[in-house]
């Protein structure tokens, strides 16, 4: 059976160092949660970004808090009966408390702002839907083009235009997908932008023909300059 001063020994040993751990990462976490509310919100996109970095702190702000008053608490044991540990550990916690407090003080003030400040980011984001939609029609008309059906039209050119369109269109999904994710943050109706359907089908058609196109010239130069013997049929 363990004596009762080898199990001191091991409580001195190994408790005081877990707890130093455990706070030194609970104010690792303190010290993120504090830069990432403590960010201006100038934008509709930093005032998402504040509020779901509010969610996620809320989240999980009860679980650190109530983990270090559980080491004040083994802090107060530990003096109480002669355990010892080392005063900066003691002081760290300290300073976890006083980083607790301001995270609390700082939530209340982002909930706060960000139920003050909800209106006026709805009205911003509700003036940039237009917008984009209107880059979306403006996209879709280059898709409509003449010269994407006319055969004489030189096959480089057009494929540099398709990739160039393809690099717009990737750039407006993006955009639409992060405004929707804005608007049901703000909780607002999200907009269906059935134009940016439309034209991913017509970029498609246009690439498909043209790319097919571009593929089957490449192989009938290449079956001209061959060898009739050596012409793959199934390639045909």
């Amino acid at each position: 059976m363990p004596q009762p001063k080898k199990c001191l020994m091991q409580i001195e040993r190994l408790v005081p160092d877990t707890i130093k751990k455990r706070t030194d990462e609970a104010r690792r976490w303190l010290t993120i949660s504090l830069k990432a509310l403590s960010k201006s919100t100038p934008s509709v996109e930093d005032f998402v970004e504040q509020s779901n970095s509010l969610n996620k702190v809320q989240d999980q702000f009860q679980e650190v808090r109530d983990r270090i008053d559980l080491f004040g608490m083994f802090y107060n044991i530990f003096t109480e009966h002669n355990i010892g540990f080392k005063k900066e550990d003691r002081d760290s916690h300290t300073d976890a408390v006083t980083e607790i407090s301001r995270l609390n003080l700082l939530i209340n003030q982002v909930e706060s702002s960000q139920n003050n400040n909800q209106d006026l980011f709805r009205k911003s984001l509700a003036e940039q839907i237009p917008v984009l939609n209107s880059r979306i029609d403006e996209c879709l008309s280059h898709t409509e083009d003449e010269a994407f059906l006319k055969p004489t039209t030189s096959i480089f050119d057009i494929l540099r235009r398709l990739d160039d369109l393809e690099a717009t269109f990737k750039e407006l999904e993006s955009t639409a997908s992060k405004y929707n994710n804005y608007q049901e943050v703000l909780q607002v109706p999200s907009t269906n932008f059935t134009n940016l359907e439309n034209l991913r089908e017509q970029l498609n058609l246009r690439c498909l023909m043209w790319r097919s196109l571009n593929e089957w010239e490449e192989k009938t130069d290449a079956w001209i300059k061959e060898k009739f013997s050596n012409i793959n049929a199934k390639d045909i």
